[in-house]
């Protein structure tokens, strides 16, 4: 089944709808204190203000941390090898519940546990990685939410080029190991706006000196920045290296335009960590998750960095600052 096929099925459950509850049992929840298991793909200093989104929605549904619940954090700091072991370190904790983020995080749990439920922050395309049956009805221990950036490529490549009108040649920065879909979906979609995509890997800080070392450097004038979870922990040092190269970036998630970024279109994550949290407050009062529909985003932010901008020389066309959700001076 492809991807389209699959999202087909699963028409119903869209980002803002209510979590449904097809039973309760709140008994259940009288004088246990929960344990919560986080697999993190980033780190505490790169990523909580993700996990300060999730504690803050479930304070809001009635939750104390440290007496109704505890959270059991676990961080792979940008390795994806990790996340299998990590994984299994929560289920020896004997947590209920295992947040995630990410389809690869996702995989890991699911592969270590059949039986503890596991809410997904957020995923890439589930289609081909086998966490669920449906997005309507998952069928097993996993639930939660999912954003497939090659949909929205396009529209990312329109933007920057529209900021930089003159822009032909673009380096396409992105984790091997992750996210190879995105990559070619760029290529795909860059003849069409008269670009040519340049990829180039990103497993180390070091490898960005192969920009400047590439024979048509002359000609490259923007970068498209494909988020995993190593590169958004990087994400400040790539911002610095990309403004010395004076090289106009988009990505797309927020969090990298506001840490130097040029432009970034895509779904709010931290609003994603509070509807894992409404997943998480559903599955403590009895709901199962194979029944509880995976959601998509139906809401895109536009963010210019301005001061960015500036640095790099770039007149912001008026039309792209009227869209945009939120401009930082």
């Amino acid at each position: 089944m492809d991807r389209r096929s699959f999202m087909r099925l699963s028409a119903a459950s869209l980002l803002g709808a209510p979590i449904r509850i097809h039973a309760q049992t709140p008994a259940r929840t009288q004088g246990r204190v929960w344990r919560i298991g986080f697999l993190g793909a980033n780190t505490p200093a790169t990523a909580g203000h993700l996990t300060t989104a999730f504690l803050g929605r479930m304070a809001e549904l009635g939750w104390a941390e440290g007496r109704t619940f505890v959270v059991v954090y676990r961080w792979a700091a940008g390795q994806n090898e990790r996340f299998r072991a990590l994984a299994a370190e929560l289920v020896a904790e004997n947590v209920d519940i295992i947040v995630t983020s990410g389809t690869a995080p996702s995989v890991a749990a699911r592969n270590v546990t059949s039986t503890i439920p596991i809410v997904m922050a957020s995923s890439g395309d589930l289609a081909h990685s086998g966490l669920v049956k449906s997005f309507a009805r998952p069928g097993g221990n996993v639930t939660g939410l999912t954003f497939v950036p090659e949909d929205s490529v396009g529209k990312r490549l329109d933007l920057l080029v529209r900021a930089v009108p003159r822009l032909r040649e673009i380096v396409v920065l992105f984790n091997p190991a992750a996210n190879p879909g995105e990559v070619e979906a760029c290529r795909a979609a860059a003849p069409g706006l008269g670009l040519t995509a340049h990829p180039i890997e990103f497993r180390e800080l070091q490898d960005l000196a192969r920009i400047a070392a590439m024979p048509n450097r002359h000609a490259i004038g923007g970068m498209y920045v494909s988020s995993d979870p190593l590169v958004f922990t990087n994400r400040v040092r790539i911002a610095e290296h990309a403004i010395r190269e004076r090289l106009p970036t988009v990505h797309r998630l927020k969090e990298y335009a506001v840490d130097g970024g040029l432009i970034s279109y895509g779904p709010s994550f931290p609003e994603f960590f509070r509807r894992a949290a409404e997943y998480v407050d559903g599955i403590l009062k009895g709901g199962k998750p194979a029944e509880m529909p995976i959601e998509q985003p139906t809401r895109f932010e536009l963010v210019i960095n301005l001061r960015v901008a500036k640095a790099l020389g770039i007149a912001m066309p008026q039309e792209l600052l009227l869209q945009a959700s939120e401009l930082i001076q």
